[in-house]
């Protein structure tokens, strides 16, 4: 989960210079682009406030997990999108987002591309044919071109260990025109129709500081 600058900033502010945020209420937020942090709409739809409720254990290690299932209210029409990802706010409408994450399936992985055959490789992967992914960039890496940070991809042409992307289900592999690497991740996005809801199990909400 990454920070947002506003949550940065509160840290450094308390960290360096003694200056302790605000008092709030955090709320959990749905969102249908990570990377634009934008939130899905649909009635029935709400941000769910978390606090100790939630997150009974105080953080160890640098992380902290939800100790209790967190259930958003019941969609009483189709939500507007897939949900990708969710935020953290401080406010239960409108706000800042203080950090942000997409839904995950597993761990992310460190990912070349290269122009030839427009293939990647990303040791230790368990990608198969259809999987969601997203790439994001490294701090000294810039992604293969022809990749956007954030964009769904699905995984098509596996072999060995070797894949590449797609922008559609068994679709055609993007062209990568010049190498480069970056963190891939498998994602699962959410359909939420109406009379549907979202539910996270205890422990599948960890946040941690990097």
């Amino acid at each position: 989960m990454s920070k947002t600058a506003t949550a940065s900033n509160q840290v450094l502010d308390y960290h360096l210079r003694g200056t302790t945020p605000a008092t709030l209420t955090p709320y959990l937020a749905l969102l249908t682009n990570v990377e634009s942090v934008t939130e899905v709409t649909g009635s029935g739809y709400a941000r769910l406030a978390i606090g100790t409720g939630q997150f009974g254990n105080a953080a160890a290690s640098g992380s902290i997990a939800n100790t209790v299932v967190c259930v958003f209210p019941v969609a009483t029409t189709n939500y507007s999108a897939d949900v990708t990802g969710f935020a953290v706010y401080n406010a239960s409408t409108a706000g800042t987002a203080l950090r942000k994450s997409y839904l995950t399936s597993g761990s992310y992985r460190t990912f070349t591309g290269l122009n030839t055959g427009d293939v990647n490789t990303a040791p230790g992967h368990t990608f198969v044919n259809t999987d969601k992914v997203i790439v994001l960039t490294q701090a000294g890496t810039a992604l293969p071109a022809g990749y956007t940070q954030g964009t769904i991809y699905f995984v098509v042409g596996m072999v060995g260990n070797t894949f590449q992307l797609a922008l559609t289900s068994g679709g055609a592999a993007v062209a990568i025109t010049a190498d480069g690497g970056g963190k891939i991740m498998k994602i699962a996005p959410l359909t939420v129709l109406s009379g549907g809801t979202v539910a996270f199990g205890v422990g599948t909400l960890t946040f941690t500081e990097v």
